[in-house]
Formats: C-alpha cells, structure tokens, sequence
C-alpha cells in the first residue's frame, strides 16, 4: 500500500499508517454521497424492481448474488480493486510460468483473460457457476459451468490455482483447498485473494453505526443460510490442514471511502465506495429475505442509513484484504 505523507494510526494486523483527508479535498466523494441518499429514498419506492436480479441457473439459490449485468459492471470494477492494490500484479504466489492454471469461481473472467494475454505459453481455465461472455477471449483460455464445491474431476493436474473474492461462495471452504490441493502438481501453488468483508476502523469510528449493524446483519443472515462470510482469517490454518506447506499470509486493506490520504489510498477509497454502492442491494437482498423473512421494501429502507454511513466522511472504515498461498509438497 501507498505510505501516507503523515501518520495517523496504524493498525493492528499490521496495515498501512493513514492521514485522514480533509473536507476539502472530498468534494467529488460527497457528490456521490448526495446521489447516494437521493437513490437510496426513491429505491423503497421501487424495491419490487430492484429484487428482480438473475442469479445463476446452475445450482439454483446456492449463490446469494446475482449474475446480471450490473452485477458483472461490479466485479470488474472490483477487479480494479485488487489490480491497484497489487500494483498490478495477477499472482503473489512465487510461481514462475505454470503451464496450466485453473480461476475457481473466475465470475466475468477478466483474471484469466488477463493473465492468458500475459502469459501465452499457458493454459488457463475458469469455472464458475455462470457462463462467461465476454466479448473477446484469448485462445489459450477457455471456461467452464461447474461448482468448485463439487467433485473435480480434472483430466490432468493444475500447475497453479487461484481464487479471488470467493468468501461468499462457500459451505465448506477447506473441501474446495483440499481439492486444489489433490488438483496440483506437486511443488505447484494455490493461491486465495480473499476480502475478510467486516469493516473495521482503528479509532472505534465504526463502531454503533447503522453499516456496523447492516453487516453483522449480514452475515448472520449467512451463517443462517450455511455460510461463514467472515472466515478469511481461517485460510492460512484451512491451508495447512489442506496439506499445503511454506503458507504465506499478506494482510492489505481497502479504505471503504476517500477518508485516508495518499494518491493509492485515495483511488481505493473511491473505488472501494463505488463497489459497495453498487453492491449494497445485490448482497443483502436474498440473504436478508430467506433468513429473516425481510421484505424487499425492508431490506432497501434499512439500508438508507446504511449508505449515509457509507458516504460519511468521520467514520474511517476499512477492510482486511487476505492474501495467502500454499505449496503442494514434492
């Protein structure tokens, strides 16, 4: 992460030192935030549209997010997100050009498209519960329906694996790490770029506000429905119980708006705020009506206050970005 000109606190998993911006300088960010509550008050009006998302046919209901296309706009923008964080970096694990690479849940397929253009001499395939459409796909990649939470059953092992943004996705994430692990060439790596999706914020800022409150809601609308949501602090043991060895853990964070200065920090804030916006309905939306019984006029009411929060400039909201790959034993 960018070093910010003057310190303001450091976190305690060891993350970057933040400067707070000043109003001043936010003028953009407030705009949006404006927009925000003008949208958040006319979506109760028009919440029976707004839950009318397509999710995946594949595994029908397993997956709580949609699949349309304003969700697919929202992963490649999240994409930006991790690209900015990495300095543009696809891979942390030490891999040197794995001759076939597997993307588990690769949603609209821009990790692999990239990677494929960057590595022509490789293989890369993506599965996820949705077909991948994008307009133009190298030759040297190629995608597939399937659920990673399912049997593998690949003709011939993987020379490196990698999931991203999965912690939605998953009943049991150490069966899908073990079958990577049973999916690798030996001395091969997998490798999970996860959000641990709980905002945190060193000066107790977040504490007692309405988006605090939303994603404990959250997620314990998940665990109802089966899902752990805040289990990336488990990959680095979940790893090792795999059977993986020489486990790395790297901590990142992504400000959740433009609060923290620094030229990076300030454009992941921005992008950060965009991306949850913009994902603030899809998210709660299914979770919220099948494990609480909400309605949809509910779940886009409560998060009125929850997108004010979002776009309040005092509250210095962020979140862990993990990062942890295994090798597969000679």
């Amino acid at each position: 992460m960018a070093n910010a000109s003057k310190p303001y606190f450091l976190s305690s998993l060891g993350l970057p030192l933040y400067e707070l911006t000043t109003c001043k300088q936010v003028d953009d960010v407030q705009q949006d935030v404006a927009n925000a509550e003008i949208d958040s008050v006319s979506s109760v009006a028009k919440s029976d549209k707004e839950a009318e998302r397509t999710y995946h046919g594949f595994n029908q209901g397993k997956y709580f997010l949609p699949n349309d296309d304003e969700e697919q706009d929202r992963l490649d923008l999240q994409h930006r997100l991790f690209s900015i964080t990495f300095d543009g970096q696809l891979i942390l694990a030490p891999v040197e050009n794995p001759q076939r690479v597997l993307d588990i849940g690769t949603g609209t397929g821009i990790w692999v498209v990239e990677y494929a253009l960057q590595n022509p001499a490789s293989v890369i395939t993506g599965i996820d519960l949705s077909p991948v459409s994008r307009k133009s796909i190298p030759p040297n990649c190629h995608f597939l329906v399937a659920d990673a939470e399912a049997e593998w059953a690949y003709p011939s092992p993987f020379n490196y694996i990698h999931g991203r943004a999965l912690f939605t996705c998953f009943r049991n994430p150490l069966s899908v790490f073990q079958s990577a692990f049973a999916s690798l060439v030996p001395g091969s790596y997998f490798e999970m770029q996860e959000i641990y999706f709980r905002p945190h914020s060193n000066d107790n800022s977040i504490n007692g506000t309405a988006l605090e409150a939303w994603n404990a809601k959250v997620v314990e609308g998940a665990k109802i429905l089966g899902k752990d949501w805040w289990c990336p602090p488990k990959y680095k043991t979940w790893f090792e119980e795999a059977g993986f060895v020489d486990v790395e853990e790297k901590v990142f964070s992504w400000p959740g708006k433009e609060w923290a200065k620094g030229e990076k920090q300030k454009e992941l804030g921005r992008t950060m705020f965009k991306n949850i916006m913009r994902g603030l309905s899809a998210i709660s939306m299914m979770v919220l009506t099948k494990a609480f019984g909400m309605s949809a006029e509910e779940v886009e009411a409560m998060l009125v206050d929850v997108k004010k929060d979002m776009g309040n400039l005092d509250i210095h909201d962020y979140y862990p970005i993990y990062v942890v790959f295994g090798r597969k034993p000679l």
